[in-house]
């Protein structure tokens, strides 16, 4: 929808403290400040943050408000099929070295309604099917109920993860807001936006020209 308006806010504590072009506050309290200065104009708020890795998974708790959250440094890779927390703003994390691009798609049906991870979901529903048919691996063409009528437990599993299933997709067929999240792989197949590059390389030769002037 191109009437949903994002607000971007890039937070740091890493910064090197001998550079005195460059005034430096404490990261949790700015992003705080500026979370409330645009929470009432924007639907969505997208934290981008370089923070010591311990405090990754503190972030959610430090940036309630937010919806998304960026990390940048953190040696953890976010895959779909991990769970996030069930309150707070999503947290994903490119990995060591920046070797994937991570990619949020959503899909925004219910204004000011809470965001459904669909990857998360589908994931599980994968991870439940295929440690039922793992069951079954021996047994093909068979029926569960006969192949293991004596062990209860077993049977039991197969009767909660089937329940699980049909609950995951009773909600992944309702009209929600949902997330879908993947890993690219970086590459040759990845192309520059031109827009953002020359934003990145204006911002480097910004850099450059204040410690030449620091230096004098």
């Amino acid at each position: 929808r191109n009437d949903l308006k994002y607000g971007v806010i890039g937070l740091t504590n890493l910064s090197d403290k001998s550079d005195s072009q460059v005034i430096q506050r404490d990261y949790l309290i700015e992003g705080d400040r500026y979370i409330d200065q645009l929470k009432n104009k924007v639907d969505f708020i997208l934290l981008l943050v370089n923070s010591e890795r311990p405090s990754y998974k503190k972030l959610h708790g430090y940036f309630p408000d937010a919806d998304i959250i960026f990390t940048s440094g953190s040696t953890s890779l976010t895959r779909p099929s991990m769970q996030q927390v069930e309150k707070g703003p999503f947290v994903f994390s490119s990995g060591r070295e920046g070797r994937y691009l991570n990619k949020v798609s959503l899909t925004m049906n219910l204004l000011n309604k809470p965001i459904i991870n669909k990857s998360y979901l589908e994931s599980r529903i994968k991870y439940l099917n295929r440690k039922l048919e793992r069951f079954m691996d021996k047994y093909p063409n068979q029926n569960y109920k006969t192949v293991y009528r004596d062990q209860e437990n077993i049977l039991n599993i197969f009767e909660e993860s089937r329940n699980e299933v049909k609950r995951i997709e009773n909600i992944l067929v309702k009209k929600n807001n949902y997330l879908e999240f993947e890993n690219i792989p970086m590459g040759s197949s990845i192309i520059d936006e031109k827009s953002m590059l020359d934003f990145i390389n204006d911002a480097i030769t910004i850099r450059k020209k204040l410690k030449e002037v620091k230096k004098l």
